[in-house]
């Protein structure tokens, strides 16, 4: 597992400090480099300069710019990038506005690990 996913880059879009520090924790020990982008107008500027990101967890609640709005601005010049829509409001109609935003897949926090190998597997 560790070995299959060195040298990628994912980027954590999230504004909770606590959050980021968990999920990097479990990127890392895969052999991950991880971004973090502590808002959506930060994220849209790191998935504009940085062609190396390979796959963006967004948080959907973010200052500045909502996880929507961001998918939608990075969609639009990236159209490849996975982004995966992470929130702790895990309602049918929250996925059904991540789908229409044109996020790829869709993570409810807490997030399990399970769900990231999962997730990975899928889209790296």
């Amino acid at each position: 597992m560790e070995k299959k996913y060195a040298g990628k880059t994912i980027l954590i879009a999230e504004d909770e400090k606590s959050n980021f520090d968990y999920l990097k924790i479990l990127l890392t020990r895969m052999n991950i480099r991880v971004l973090w982008a502590k808002d959506g107008r930060e994220a849209v500027n790191l998935c504009e300069t940085d062609p190396s990101i390979d796959l963006v967890l967004m948080d959907i609640k973010m200052p500045l710019l909502d996880g929507y709005t961001a998918t939608r601005i990075i969609k639009k010049k990236r159209p490849e990038l996975p982004i995966i829509a992470q929130t702790a409001y895990a309602m049918i109609s929250d996925k059904k506005e991540a789908d229409k935003a044109g996020c790829d897949g869709y993570l409810s926090k807490p997030i399990r690990i399970n769900q990231i190998e999962e997730t990975l597997e899928i889209f790296l």
